[in-house]
């Protein structure tokens, strides 16, 4: 279950960075999602699919697209 942070009665819901692990708004986040067997990023946030969260910091993306021992866990593949 998301955690969901109150901000001016209006409910923010949280996700954590699958690479650093910090944990910020959802609309903070990139997602990414496993399409075609490869990763592929979802600006839109609306492609079907698990979906893993990463920082928008060019080193967390780098790092995800790296590790693809992490996709198994990641994706549930």
């Amino acid at each position: 279950m998301p955690m969901r942070v109150k901000v001016l009665d209006k409910k923010v819901s949280l996700r954590t960075c699958c690479i650093c692990r910090t944990k910020k708004p959802k609309y903070e986040l990139q997602r990414f999602v496993w399409q075609d067997g490869k990763i592929q990023e979802d600006p839109g946030q609306t492609l079907p699919g698990r979906g893993a969260y990463c920082c928008t910091d060019v080193h967390c993306a780098e790092l995800l697209t790296s590790k693809t021992k992490k996709w198994k866990r990641l994706f549930r593949l």
